[in-house]
């Protein structure tokens, strides 16, 4: 709803950017590390993504859809895998996400980690625009003016073991966060932080960003 009126008629992930649409540079860009058996979750204008694979790529691009028949949030379409009888690491990321992780390197540290989830974090700053006070035992210790404050942000990008997958509830609503939350408490989880671009295609400002 951000993207409209531009996403009235078109999915988010089928917005153009200079040559191509951001779900194709995605998947390009997952080809040139050699991830080629690609699923893609649909629901909102399903047949509009689905045709222009069919027509516009004819074929070069070998992708199959998740097909939702309700809204399954950002991680309920993983139990749809199950079907899939997947065996190893799968690779996630949202749909209007582009960014130039290495791949093989994420999927590397996946791997040696040994943790059932790995969460890639980009670093995002926030400069304050006013000078900040720190109180502490009712009196003033410090002030410091305009601080830049850095924060470690999930890109949206996640590498899942199997295990995990075939554990979630069949066909029901879930969040990447839902599941990332119950594996932090096991301690199964990794953090990936990434230093490569990162954008996330939210809004008309972060859209712009991207065709440039």
């Amino acid at each position: 709803e951000r993207l409209h009126p531009l996403t009235l008629k078109t999915p988010k992930p089928l917005l153009p950017l200079e040559k191509k649409p951001i779900i194709h540079e995605i998947i390009d860009r997952l080809h040139d590390h050699n991830l080629q058996k690609i699923y893609i979750s649909v629901y909102y204008k399903a047949e509009v993504i689905k045709d222009y694979f069919k027509t516009t790529l004819d074929g070069t691009i070998n992708v199959e859809f998740l097909e939702e028949t309700e809204p399954l949030g950002t991680a309920g379409s993983l139990s749809l895998l199950q079907k899939k009888n997947i065996t190893t690491p799968v690779v996630i990321i949202n749909g209007d996400v582009l960014t130039d992780v290495n791949y093989s390197e994420l999927i590397n540290y996946h791997n040696k980690s040994n943790k059932d989830i790995t969460v890639c974090a980009s670093f995002y700053d926030v400069q304050i625009p006013f000078g900040t006070i720190e109180i502490k035992d009712d009196k003033i210790v410090e002030i410091e003016e305009k601080p830049l404050k850095k924060f470690l942000i999930n890109a949206g990008i996640y590498v899942v073991n199997p295990e995990v997958i075939n554990k979630l509830e069949f066909n029901k609503r879930t969040d990447m966060t839902d599941i990332i939350t119950d594996a932090i408490h096991s301690e199964r989880v990794e953090i990936f932080p990434m230093h490569e671009k990162w954008l996330d295609i939210g809004d008309h400002e972060n859209y712009k960003k991207a065709k440039k």
